[in-house]
């Protein structure tokens, strides 16, 4: 309204509230008297008996300027004119002139005054519009900022983030909780990781995306249920810069897949469409972009995603498992208590601490020196991405702990930066092996683990009948009384067991149903693949050697093996963690590594059975 009325100097105008909607009006003078009452969906202007209703006005482009406009006489109500008028295209005002001044039966001098006020008051109210529209800095008070400044300089700032997580309600999950919040936090980085959560339907997948995702201040999120496959190339050009895009089921963006995919890897979006100029009436073609870099993370119970979209996310999955649904039972249960009752309490001082912190964090560049050391499998492809994955995943490990680190400026470019410590590098190794086994593994998770549990399952029934496992038959169920799974869960993931040849289907008489043999050996064939990541103190040892650490210098990680709070509980029994030597940071000089970053120590984990690529002994490949 006020910028009516700057754009109406000459009426003298005054505001008055009447039944939920606000006039402006102004004495009578020149004209007829004027009269401005805005509506839900654009404004009514009356000069005497001459009203105006303007709707769906939009400004496009610089060159465009339209609405639909509905032209009443006050004299005969029942007579009216409609049309969608460009007010920058003298040819459509002209239009509207004529047919204006044929309703009324004025001169058509007198509609083109009415036309070029009208014209005024437009921009005025597109541009109220737009700045409506357009992002306000949040800011942060200071009690919020020393509260946010205490967490980021916390020596053990991981085990906070995941114990506050447990707060807000999450169970267990805690590799996949630090995994989401570094992918949300790494949306301020220059290559943000994007995540893709895999698991059965109700397993919580989406309780856990959204939940960590509450700790994300809420103008750098934009969740949607539903994408079409042009959505994101119609966004503004900077919409979605440094922004979380948060997407709460794959099949509702399935035409977009390859939108996403585009921003993911080339962090922008460029697409060309023909339109006709409004003045020379040629069709020419226009250009748009919508700049990233962005962070992605999305769910699916698809256990089969496609290749190209595999390789570009971390691949998570939600233990399914029955000590996890027994643990989620019980917190359930402690919902509407008086703990529950003061948890609820205390999370809006849990998220308000946690958006400051979000907001204080400043978009640094990251230099990892020990990255020439860091080793990576080279027995696929596959790992062509996948290693480039990893990197990104100790930069923003590194990332997040940066109110822990001296900033330093590159004399040669002037860009700040921060650099990484072996620290850093031990917890993303944690979280490694979590993440990375499952990407290069033809098996989603979900299949996997239902693969192991059917293994144990034949294994038993193999000791009480006496044969030999593969001679084992059985059904789906047998499966899903034994295991504990229902019809849908057990058919989507038993498929790509079969297709993949770890089970067999044997035919059975007329009338009968199907059986399955296990054509599976875990000790010979190995569980989940792990890649062959060195361990924190053979890198701290080659630093040494080649001088990028003093002679002197040992290493350990703050917390105890035992207790890291990474910790990863076994997928099954035949799962073997091996843990390495601990890294001690406390003897390293000042001014090197930051004191007191808690992370978790080094551990190289592999699993029974597993191929560690990279590493041979006297010519052969070497087995864990």
């Amino acid at each position: 309204e006020t910028l009516l009325k700057q754009a109406n100097p000459q009426t003298e105008q005054t505001c008055a509230a009447t039944g939920g909607k606000s006039e402006v009006t102004s004495r009578p003078g020149g004209i007829g008297a004027e009269e401005i009452t805005m509506t839900p969906d654009g404004f009514a202007v009356a000069y005497g008996a001459r009203r105006y209703d303007l709707r769906a006005i939009e400004k496009p482009s610089a060159a465009r300027l339209k609405a639909t406009v509905k032209a009443t006489s006050s004299v005969d109500t029942a007579r009216f004119h409609i049309d969608t008028v460009d007010f920058y295209l003298s040819r459509s005002r002209r239009n509207f002139l004529v047919e204006a001044a044929r309703l009324f039966r004025e001169t058509p001098e007198v509609i083109e005054t009415d036309v070029n006020r009208l014209t005024l008051q437009v921009e005025s109210y597109a541009a109220k519009r737009l700045e409506e529209k357009t992002p306000q800095i949040a800011l942060v008070s200071e009690g919020d900022k020393i509260e946010a400044l205490r967490l980021g300089r916390a020596e053990d700032l991981v085990e906070q983030i995941l114990r506050d997580i447990e707060r807000l309600g999450l169970v267990g999950e805690r590799n996949n909780a630090l995994t989401q919040y570094l992918g949300m936090t790494s949306r301020k980085m220059a290559d943000p990781l994007a995540i893709l959560t895999l698991s059965s339907s109700g397993a919580g997948k989406s309780h856990l995306q959204d939940l960590v995702l509450s700790l994300c201040p809420p103008e750098d999120l934009i969740k949607v249920t539903s994408l079409s496959d042009r959505a994101l190339f119609y966004k503004g050009e900077h919409s979605l810069v440094h922004k979380v895009l948060a997407i709460e089921e794959e099949a509702g963006a399935f035409g977009a897949a390859y939108a996403l995919r585009s921003l993911i890897t080339q962090k922008m979006l460029t697409s060309e469409t023909t339109i006709k100029n409004p003045l020379t009436g040629r069709m020419e073609t226009q250009t748009s972009r919508v700049l990233g870099p962005a962070h992605i993370t999305l769910t699916t119970t698809n256990p089969n995603p496609d290749d190209e979209t595999r390789t570009r996310f971390f691949l998570m999955s939600v233990d399914e498992s029955a000590a996890q649904t027994l643990a989620i039972l019980a917190a359930q249960r402690q919902s509407h208590t008086l703990e529950g009752l003061r948890r609820e309490h205390r999370r809006g001082a849990i998220l308000a601490r946690y958006h400051a912190f979000q907001r204080l964090l400043r978009p640094l560049r990251v230099v990892n020196p020990y990255e020439p050391l860091l080793n990576y499998g080279d027995e696929r492809m596959l790992f062509r991405r996948d290693n480039p994955k990893y990197q990104r995943l100790i930069l923003a490990v590194t990332f997040l702990r940066q109110m822990q680190r001296p900033i330093k400026r590159d004399a040669e470019t002037g860009v700040e930066y921060i650099e990484t410590t072996l620290a850093d590098i031990a917890t993303a190794n944690e979280l490694a092996r979590a993440l990375f086994g499952g990407s290069v593994d033809d098996l989603a998770p979900p299949s996997r683990d239902l693969l192991e549990r059917i293994s144990d399952h034949v294994q038993r029934r193999a000791a009480e009948l006496k044969i030999a496992a593969p001679r084992v038959e059985f059904h789906r169920r047998e499966l899903r009384e034994a295991l504990k799974l229902g019809e849908a869960q057990l058919r989507r993931y038993l498929q790509p067991l079969v297709e993949l040849g770890y089970l067999v289907p044997v035919a059975g008489r007329f009338g009968q149903p199907f059986c399955y043999r296990l054509l599976y050996d875990r000790e010979r064939e190995g569980g989940r693949f792990v890649p062959g990541l060195k361990d924190v103190e053979q890198i701290r040892l080659e630093a040494v050697k080649i001088g990028l650490l003093p002679p002197d210098s040992s290493a350990k990680t703050e917390e105890n093996p035992q207790t890291s709070s990474l910790k990863m509980a076994p997928r099954h029994e035949k799962t073997n963690l091996v843990t390495t030597s601990s890294v001690d940071f406390d003897e390293v000089p000042e001014g090197i590594f930051h004191r007191g970053n808690g992370s978790s120590p080094a551990n190289l984990v592999t699993f029974s059975g597993n191929h560690i690529p990279g590493k041979k002994v006297n010519g052969a490949p070497s087995y864990a």
